[in-house]
């Protein structure tokens, strides 16, 4: 076991550095080319590529705005730091929140079992929950416009959601396709134009150092938000730290992202744990790992938490060794040629999984994704393109 996680830390470092690679399409690769089979515990090195690529993945976030559907609303308070040139800063909190995210997160997974167990057949609060969470969003807004914006951006992003996952007749992978049209593309489009964004220098030091009980305090807390986010289907960690956020309104941008990546790191812990226990994916690739028997079982339950400790460990040692370097070489770079490059190398990855009605739907997936940036509001909105199938299904 001990080799394979060694082996997929660093090919999650590797592959989480690259922008818009995405974990479902990383999935999709192995299994479609039986990479997997080349590591006796091929479960166990893919458990730790996917918590390393999601730990490694903030320091192209800062740099290149290439979110995924687990970490899209860090991406506005780490760029918020990056405009004071704190990157560094900011992806060292997030290295804070991960590490403790995953202590707090396999403390919890007991409780995790009782909550899941009680409330699986209750349909009804899923329901509830995904209606109250669209509603709060449109009312969360006081003027008729910016309400109507809101409704707007939900529903079409919704209404892509259903013609793409639920009566999917389009695409081959339509959730990596359109996570990219929604999320990626028109942020960096974004980033290219705005060129005045693109060479502020670095610090490689720390400005801001939380305390340890600050530390404590919003990594527990984020891990307690993404308990009950995982038991909603479609409900995503960004869903859970802007939820928590209504609940705190004046928490520091430090701490946000503290809670955020804590949220994110057990989303993906409990995630697993789910897939063991109650064969129910959350996440993406879930369901490509299950439907292949690439999960863990039960009886794994110790040796899988030795590899989340042992995962997160190792990675953030390797990260914390490497992140000034990586910051320095950026420095001096030209950002937004490198931005340029990433969109290339991006649009290849859809062109590899695409046909002529994959880029209509991927168009109409931009065209829905420059909303929110056009009329400034919170890109969180378009995981309404989840949200409303999953509302259909249980219905």
């Amino acid at each position: 076991m001990i080799i394979e996680v060694i082996l997929g830390v660093l090919t999650g470092v590797l592959l989480g550095l690259i922008p818009s690679l995405h974990i479902n399409f990383v999935s999709y690769l192995f299994i479609s080319f039986s990479i997997f089979l080349i590591f006796p515990n091929y479960l166990f090195f893919f458990l730790s590529l996917s918590i390393s690529q999601l730990i490694t993945n903030y320091i192209p976030q800062t740099f290149f705005s290439v979110p995924n559907t687990e970490n899209i609303m860090s991406l506005f308070p780490l760029h918020r730091l990056f405009l004071k040139q704190q990157a560094y800063d900011g992806i060292f909190l997030c290295f804070i929140g991960s590490f403790f995210g995953s202590l707090f997160s396999i403390l919890l997974l007991p409780l995790l079992f009782l909550l899941f167990t009680f409330f699986i057949g209750f349909n009804f609060l899923i329901s509830f929950a995904i209606i109250f969470t669209i509603i709060s969003f449109i009312f969360s807004y006081k003027s008729i416009k910016d309400k109507l914006i809101i409704f707007f951006i939900i529903f079409s992003s919704g209404l892509l959601g259903l013609f793409t996952l639920k009566y999917n007749y389009f695409v081959k992978e339509p959730l990596f396709i359109c996570v990219m049209g929604l999320f990626t593309f028109p942020l960096l489009l974004k980033s290219i134009f705005e060129k005045k964004h693109n060479n502020i220098y670095q610090k490689t030091n720390h400005s801001f150092l939380p305390s340890l009980e600050n530390s404590y305090f919003y990594s527990f807390f984020g891990s307690l938000a993404s308990l009950f986010v995982i038991l909603v289907p479609s409900f995503s960690s960004s869903l859970g730290a802007v939820i928590f956020s209504r609940f705190k309104e004046k928490i520091s941008t430090y701490n946000y992202l503290i809670i955020f990546s804590s949220i994110s790191i057990s989303a993906l812990i409990f995630s697993y744990f789910l897939a063991m226990f109650f064969n129910k994916p959350r996440l993406g690739y879930f369901a490509i790992l299950l439907s292949e028997k690439l999960v863990l079982l039960k009886s794994d339950l110790v040796l899988f938490i030795s590899a989340i400790l042992l995962t997160v460990s190792l990675t953030i040692f390797i990260l914390l060794s490497i992140v000034k370097d990586i910051i320095l070489f950026f420095n001096s770079k030209n950002l937004n040629k490198l931005n340029i490059i990433v969109l290339i190398i991006s649009f290849i990855f859809i062109i590899f999984l695409s046909d002529f009605k994959t880029l209509i739907v991927f168009f109409l997936s931009f065209l829905i994704g420059f909303v929110p940036l056009v009329f400034n509001k919170s890109r969180v909105y378009l995981m309404g393109y989840i949200m409303l199938p999953t509302l259909l299904f249980y219905l």
